[in-house]
C-alpha cells in the first residue's frame, strides 16, 4: 500500500451522511481538504448484496440500517491529535457549502467523527472488494487477489491496487467507460486520460493496444498510486503520468479517444478546450456524471460541435461519448 503511514497509526474517521446522487461529490470534497482515504457507503449496493449474494457475501438488513439517505460516505484522515476534528470543522463545513450549491440533490451532509484503529480499517477495507468482470473480455482483480482467479487467454485483467484514496474501478460510471474502450481502442492510438485517479483507464487503453497514453490527475497521490499500477500491469512505458490541473500541463499532440472521469462542472470547464487536443473523427468519454446532469452536459457537447452524441446509463450514473466533426 501507498501513502503517507497512515496505516501505521490510528485514524480520525469522518461520516458524512448524504443521497447516493452526491456521494462521489462528497468524497471529492473530503479528499480536497486532506482525505488520505475515502469510501462510500451506498444502500443500494446493500441492498444488491442481500438479494442477489455473491463472492459469499452474507449480509443483514441492520448492516445497513444507518443508510437512510441514501449514502455514508467515510474521510480517513491521519491522526494528528485528538482536537483533530474542531480544526478541520470550517474546512469541512466549506467544502460540504460547494457541494450543497451544485445542484445535486445532496440530503443533510449531516456529519460526525469517530476514531478508528488503521490495522482495522485496512482488513475491512479490503474485504469488501473482489474480482469484477467488466464484461465477457476484461476482468478487474484487486492486488491482493492476483493469483485466486484463473486466468484465461486472450482475457483483458487489470490489476488495481487502490492505495489509500481511490476505489478498484468497480464504480458504474468506470465500469462503463471500460466497456466503451474494449469497443473504441485500436493499436497505434493516442489516447488522453484526465482525471486518471487509479489510472484504471489508461492501463485498459494500454492492454487493449493504444500505443501512448497520456494520464493526468491534479492529486499528487493518484499519480503515485496509478504508476505502481502500470508498473504492476506492465505497461508503464507506454503510459505518461503526471499531475495537471485538468488540461492545464497536457501536451496538445492529436488524441484519438480522451477519456474524463470527472464531476460534471469540471467536464464543462474543460470542454471548449478539448477542440485543440482530439483529431477530427477523435471520441470523448465524459464518465462520472450522474443521471440529472446528463441533459445539461450533452446540451453543452453540442454547443462545442460534437456530433452522435450518445449516453449510456448504469443505474443512476452515464457515460457520454461524442465524436470531433471531421
Amino acid at each position: 500500500m501507498q501513502g503517507k503511514g497512515v496505516f501505521r497509526v490510528d485514524l480520525w474517521r469522518i461520516s458524512v451522511s448524504t443521497t447516493s446522487e452526491a456521494a462521489d461529490a462528497v468524497s471529492v470534497a473530503l479528499e480536497e481538504v486532506g482525505a488520505v482515504a475515502v469510501e462510500i457507503e451506498d444502500r443500494a449496493e446493500w441492498e444488491r448484496k442481500l438479494h442477489e449474494p455473491k463472492f459469499g457475501e452474507w449480509v443483514w438488513e441492520k448492516d445497513f440500517a444507518e443508510l437512510k439517505e441514501g449514502a455514508l460516505v467515510h474521510g480517513y484522515f491521519e491522526y494528528l491529535s485528538k482536537t483533530f476534528p474542531q480544526t478541520m470543522d470550517d474546512s469541512i463545513e466549506s467544502r460540504l457549502e460547494c457541494v450543497r450549491l451544485s445542484g445535486l440533490d445532496v440530503g443533510s451532509l449531516s456529519y460526525a467523527w469517530t476514531e478508528v484503529l488503521s490495522e482495522s480499517y485496512l482488513h475491512t477495507w479490503k474485504a469488501d472488494y473482489h474480482a469484477i468482470n467488466v464484461s465477457s473480455q476484461m476482468t478487474i482483480i484487486p492486488s491482493w487477489e492476483q493469483g485466486k482467479t484463473p486466468l484465461i487467454d486472450g482475457h483483458t485483467y487489470l490489476l488495481i491496487d487502490p492505495g489509500v484514496a481511490f476505489g478498484t474501478g468497480t464504480h458504474q460510471t468506470t465500469l462503463l467507460c471500460l466497456q466503451a474502450l474494449e469497443s473504441l481502442v485500436r493499436k497505434d492510438m493516442m489516447v488522453l486520460d484526465i482525471g486518471t485517479g487509479t489510472g484504471i483507464l489508461a492501463i485498459a487503453a494500454a492492454k487493449l493496444g493504444a500505443k501512448k497514453v497520456i494520464a493526468v490527475d491534479v492529486d499528487e497521490v493518484a499519480v503515485r498510486v496509478a504508476r505502481e499500477n502500470a508498473r504492476l500491469n506492465e505497461v508503464d512505458e507506454r503510459i505518461d503520468l503526471f499531475c495537471s490541473d485538468l488540461l492545464h500541463n497536457v501536451p496538445k499532440q492529436g488524441y484519438r479517444i480522451i477519456t474524463a472521469n470527472l464531476l460534471a462542472d469540471l467536464v464543462l470547464r474543460v470542454l471548449p478546450d478539448l477542440d485543440e487536443y482530439i483529431i477530427p473523427g477523435g471520441v470523448v468519454l465524459f464518465s462520472g456524471i450522474v443521471m440529472s446532469q446528463v441533459e445539461r452536459i450533452v446540451k453543452a457537447m453540442e454547443e462545442a460541435q460534437f456530433v452522435d452524441v450518445s449516453v449510456q446509463y448504469l443505474d443512476d450514473w452515464a457515460v457520454i461519448s461524442g465524436c470531433k466533426k471531421g
